[in-house]
């Protein structure tokens, strides 16, 4: 039996229904979701609907626990550089993750770089289950089905926690069913624009289904419609040589043999921006000088979240944060309503740097110094041989002059003769984009672009 849970159409509601073909379904009234169908011991039928894939919710959509295992085929074990563990390594997703299975994955661009995909066998949890053993595990399981463990590396990778990296927003697909016969053992496969990028056997796993369940189940008990990610096999993009992150418009496919398949296109979602000129900076005009006003005008402009600039005045009892950030941003608006034609330029240029195998990185750091250690990582990140990276204020200073300034390296350092090289380059992508660049043509000179308008984003 396979089991889905279908969108309503002109709803923002969700039924469960036992899958009938590939467009009808039989519905289970008064049950939203397979997840609260496994909850209960009593099912009646209702009617038979027409869906269409777009229908197809999370077949789980909020789980109590999302259970992810790390490091579970011995390939993709050796693929990332770690020893093959005694005991499984465990992290949380959470239910705000996961989209259906013909969903798209939107992103935000400022979690944009180094996205990676992970095809992977879920196994779903069928009744309350505390201190199973392995032998008696099978009959703890509801069914198994199809999820991607969508991660963006670089978080993962910046702490020993991997779980800031493995919970972005509405990216990991999963479903499209449950199906509560299919057995672990059919080839699972991935391919990233019809590429084939993963292929492994479902039972070739180091920690079992049974296991798993033994394992997690003397740690905490899970519940009905409790799900276990059991891990990923080799072929990721994080470990490819080169590296091949997904993009704007990537189409990533997992498909396990008889269980069904998923297939869900990367979104990278810009963000809204307040344009500022040499004219305008971000405060010193608007505001009194050193006034909390003036001051978050100020972190706004250097990409300061509303949660971080609340958190920055969670003590100040007289300081109505978010009524300030309110008005600011409403001020920006009213002044600058529009994206400038520069801003956009911008954007064209950081492709150009990209078509000739450059990184570039926009208003990172307080320093020249950070920023240049900022565009370094990227491009090491991204697999880049050399970076650009911009700023919007004069060497170390918050002295904001209506010019941007470019800073460029190779990173076949030191090389004189190839950092040159790369700032000719980035001399060329913004002559191409419709800049007019000035720069004296040796490493240690910084590239300008004067009287531009320049965007900054007030992230939420």
């Amino acid at each position: 039996m396979r089991l889905v849970t279908l969108r309503v159409p002109g709803h923002d509601l969700t039924v469960a229904a036992r899958l009938e073909s590939d467009t009808t379904a039989v519905t289970y009234p008064g049950f939203p979701d397979v997840g609260a169908l496994l909850q209960s011991d009593s099912w009646q039928e209702g009617e038979r609907v027409s869906f269409s894939h777009d229908q197809l919710a999370p077949v789980i959509p909020s789980p109590s626990k999302i259970i992810c295992v790390g490091l579970n085929y011995a390939k993709h074990i050796e693929e990332m550089g770690h020893e093959r563990p005694d005991v499984p390594t465990l992290f949380i997703k959470f239910p705000e993750a996961l989209i259906g299975p013909y969903d798209d994955a939107e992103i935000p661009d400022f979690n944009a770089d180094t996205l990676d995909f992970e095809g992977e066998l879920a196994v779903v949890v069928g009744k309350y289950t505390r201190h199973v053993r392995e032998t008696d595990a099978h009959a703890h399981i509801a069914g198994y089905a199809v999820i991607n463990d969508y991660t963006q590396r670089h978080i993962q990778k910046r702490t020993k926690q991997w779980h800031q990296g493995k919970s972005l927003e509405k990216t990991a697909g999963f479903g499209p069913w449950l199906d509560t016969e299919w057995q672990p053992g059919p080839t699972l496969t991935t391919t990233v624009n019809g590429e084939v990028m993963q292929q492994a056997p479902t039972d070739d796993l180091v920690f079992s289904p049974a296991k798993l369940i033994e394992f997690i189940s003397h740690l905490y008990p899970l519940n009905p419609g409790d799900v276990i990610a059991t891990g990923t096999p080799a072929g990721v993009g994080h470990a490819r040589d080169p590296k091949r992150y997904l993009a704007d418009g990537d189409t990533v496919r997992v498909e396990i043999d008889g269980l069904g398949a998923i297939e869900n296109t990367t979104r990278i979602l810009r963000r809204q921006h307040a344009m500022l000129t040499s004219a305008f900076p971000p405060s010193e005009y608007l505001y009194e000088p050193e006034s909390d006003e003036s001051d978050i005008a100020m972190m706004l402009c250097h990409g300061w979240s509303a949660a971080e600039i609340t958190a920055h005045y969670e003590d100040e009892e007289n300081v109505d944060a978010l009524s300030l950030l309110d008005d600011i941003r409403a001020e920006y608006a009213r002044r600058i309503p529009s994206p400038s034609e520069d801003a956009t330029k911008l954007e064209a240029f950081s492709d150009a740097l990209a078509d000739r195998g450059l990184s570039f990185s926009f208003d990172e750091g307080w320093t020249k110094a950070e920023a240049a250690d900022e565009g370094a990582d990227r491009a090491t990140r991204e697999g880049r041989r050399g970076y650009a990276y911009c700023t919007t204020q004069d060497v170390d200073g918050l002295i904001h002059t209506g010019k941007l300034y470019f800073g460029f390296a190779s990173l076949d350092a030191p090389n004189t003769d190839a950092d040159d090289a790369v700032g000719q380059e980035v001399v060329d992508a913004l002559r191409d984009v419709g800049f007019a660049p000035e720069w004296e043509g040796t490493r240690t000179a910084r590239i300008t672009c004067s009287g531009l308008v320049f965007e900054l984003a007030l992230s939420d």
